[in-house]
């Protein structure tokens, strides 16, 4: 057995191949963990102030705020920003076209 793992994408002749103990582990993220705003935005790629718009009009992934005032923090779970992700994903145009119709009807959340 062989001292070093290549990677498969790899063809080998130029690559230098890395030794076992220095993979890296893949840890899946915690779907509970609270984002916040300028992160999930990030994740998004928007900016901070269109997910304020959004929780206005109730769109956007879930959100959890964090007391009773108007000032109080808002945070987002990881797990319900992806699943917002994945529900308005689409391999065409007319299957966006559905989902959105679905989102304008209160099933977008």
């Amino acid at each position: 057995m062989s001292d070093t793992i290549t990677p498969p994408w790899i063809n080998g002749n130029r690559a230098a191949s890395i030794p076992p103990t220095e993979t890296a582990t893949y840890r899946a993220p915690d779907p509970n963990k609270l984002l916040t705003s300028q992160e999930t935005a990030e994740l998004l790629g928007i900016r901070n102030n269109s997910l304020e718009i959004w929780r206005f009009k109730s769109k956007g992934p879930r959100f959890i705020k964090l007391g009773p005032t108007a000032q109080s923090p808002v945070r987002y779970r990881l797990g319900d920003v992806l699943e917002w992700i994945e529900q308005h994903s689409a391999g065409s145009t007319s299957e966006y076209s559905a989902n959105a119709l679905r989102s304008i009807n209160g099933g977008g959340r």
